[in-house]
């Protein structure tokens, strides 16, 4: 999940994909966790939206 997972590691699991599709890869994103999920990762779920956010420019960069 781009919002609880670490950013680093979403960029990494994206480019190999990426390479073992051929360049043939879809990005779809959702911050859709329940509130139950987030505090496993120390995240509050009223940051779901400015984490995604904040993470998909991080992926596309």
């Amino acid at each position: 999940m781009i919002t609880t997972n670490n950013p680093t590691k979403n960029v990494e699991d994206y480019a190999m994909a990426q390479y073992m599709s051929g360049g043939r890869i879809d990005l779809m994103m959702s911050h859709g966790n329940t509130d139950s999920v987030y505090p496993w990762f120390g995240k509050n779920i009223r940051n779901g939206i400015p984490l995604a956010i904040e993470n998909y420019a991080l992926l596309r960069r």
